[in-house]
Formats: structure tokens, sequence, C-alpha cells
């Protein structure tokens, strides 16, 4: 398989809510995962091209010739991963210092140009900086609104947001196995930039531009990608998930025995072209992003359309690895 990563320009606020909230409304992620990312490719080829072409490209899904990782944060040219679900093999210095402590529990993604000395860390060799570690893509933050439908008195809510800064925005990665199939997908991604991705995409929220600085993990362009292609591609002893997947039931039992993961709760609305109202989506629990295991799976594609659904919902559960050596 070949990969290529693609990286997101946002042009307006985003809101991706936690479905592991209650409250998911009021606050905001600051990246998608890869199911509301393969949900909104979805419904940009229905109102494009019509049901025919998403039932063609979710097969293509299924056969593996294209797959998604989550996206993942960008710092001008550095890139972050997930911080693995891994405990470091003795306590380090970190643990006497409070200031390390805060910042290392803060810390969801490491930046690959620290990689090495993190699974160095992990492995018990040395300490690590989780101070430096630690980069601001943007800013998180809520607007009040107030709902006028159905009500007798105005109701207020409360929507969260998050906002890039100017040089930070989401990549993520695409594998794929033709190139035609690939540049349909790209074409794709850009049409999806202009309705937006994630909730209260009514409101204007969720709009990108894919940005110029997209490359073939073939013939990496810098540090971090050329590292980021090794991990891809390369044989090692345990594999970390860079999406959020669920394995098979044939696969799960294998899975959970060589894993160390955390799991993460998905749910939400179906947005389906033609009807008013969004489709409340079954709930699951999938491995979240950073899980490590000592062997891959390959997951599915999951009917996650519930009772008031007319037709059926897929939602994504296949996964990418990045190979990981400690």
């Amino acid at each position: 398989m070949n990969y290529y990563l693609y990286k997101l320009r946002f042009l307006t606020p985003i809101h991706f809510g936690a479905s592991n909230s209650s409250r998911s409304l009021e606050s905001s992620a600051m990246s998608c995962c890869a199911d509301t990312l393969f949900s909104a490719l979805c419904c940009t080829l229905a109102r494009v091209n019509g049901d025919r072409a998403v039932e063609k490209f979710c097969e293509t899904v299924k056969k593996e010739r294209l797959l998604f990782s989550d996206t993942m944060p960008y710092y001008g040219e550095k890139l972050f991963i997930p911080r693995p679900f891994l405990s470091p093999e003795r306590q380090a210095d970190i643990q006497r210092d409070p200031m390390g402590r805060k910042a290392m529990k803060k810390l969801d993604y490491i930046p690959l140009s620290m990689w090495s000395e993190y699974c160095d860390y992990l492995g018990g060799k040395s300490s690590f900086n989780a101070v430096s570690a630690r980069q601001s893509f943007g800013s998180s933050y809520a607007v009040e609104k107030v709902s006028l439908k159905k009500q007798e008195k105005p109701e207020p809510y409360s929507v969260g947001l998050f906002s890039f800064n100017g040089d930070s925005g989401l990549y993520g990665i695409i594998g794929y196995e033709d190139q035609n199939e690939l540049n349909d997908c790209i074409e794709l991604l850009k049409l999806t930039g202009h309705g937006g991705i994630g909730g209260k995409r009514t409101s204007g929220y969720g709009k990108f531009k894919l940005s110029g600085e997209c490359e073939y993990l073939d013939n990496p362009k810098t540090k971090d990608s050329r590292l980021l292609s090794e991990m891809l591609i390369g044989n090692f002893g345990k594999w970390m998930l860079i999406t959020t997947a669920l394995p098979v039931e044939s696969e799960l039992d294998r899975a959970v025995s060589s894993g160390n993961f955390r799991l993460s709760r998905r749910g939400g609305f179906a947005y389906i072209p033609g009807e008013s109202t969004p489709n409340k989506k079954k709930t699951q629990h999938f491995f979240a992003a950073g899980s490590v295991f000592g062997n891959r799976f390959s997951g599915d594609l999951f009917d996650v359309s519930a009772g008031n659904c007319k037709n059926a919902v897929l939602g994504y559960g296949k996964p990418l690895f990045l190979g990981v050596k400690i």
C-alpha cells in the first residue's frame, strides 16, 4: 500500500463534539476521528453523484483500496502523532517534577521530532521533557446561540468551538492502491471543504482548504514525513493505531490479548442528504488512536443505522497503524 499525507487549513472555527461526553455540544475536540471524516466524504459524494457513487466508494474502502487515519495536528512543518498508551518501564525524573507531571498529563500528541526521545523514556533509558513537547495549536471557546425551533420562548444554548492559529491545522494520511482512486478521493476532500466537516456546519463551521504542502510518503520532503513513512511501512514488534478503529469479532480476542488500549465511544447523528432531520446512530466503542497492539487487525465498515434510519448507514472502523519500537 502507498500513503498520501494531506493537510487541512481551516477557514472557520470547528466543532468536533466528543461523543464520550453527554455535553458534547458545549465543548469541541481539536481533531476528528476517521469515521467523522468518512461520513463527511460520503455525504458530499451523495449530494454530488448520488447513492450509487457512495456504494462504490464504500466498496473500495471495504476492499482496503482506500484507508484513512484520524486527523492529527501540525504546526508549520512539524507533525504530531498520538501519544501511545504505554507506561514507562521505570519511574523517570519527570515524576519528581510537578511542572513536568502536569505537562505530561496534558500531552495528547508527541512531535515526531521528539519521537525517539519519547521511546527512550518509555524504555526506561532517559527522562522526557514534556514541557518542551507541548505545542499550542489554537484556542477553545464557546459561543452563545438561541434556538427558535418549535419553542414558545427562545431557548439559549452554548456551542463549543476550536480555532486554529494561522500556522496550525490538521493533517491526515490516506492509504491507497490505485492512483486514480486517490485522485478522486482528493477531489472529494476538496469539495467537502466547501461544506465543512464536523458539527454545526449550517452555522458555517468546519470549512477548510487543502494545503499545498500535501505529499506522497514514498517520496517524503521533510524529516518528519520521512520518519512517518518509515513507521508506516517498516517491520516492528508493536503497532500503534492512528485511526479510531474496531476489529471484527473474529479479530477481537487476539487484539485485546496483545493490546494496551483505551476505548472511545462513537455515536452521534448521521446527516443524510434529502432527509430533513439527522438520524441518531448506534453507539459503539472503538479502540482509540494511540492504542498499541502486538499484531494488526483489519476492521470493517459497520452498520450504525438506528431504527429511525431509512437506509443503512456505514461507520468507518478500518485502521492505519504506525510501527513502534521501544
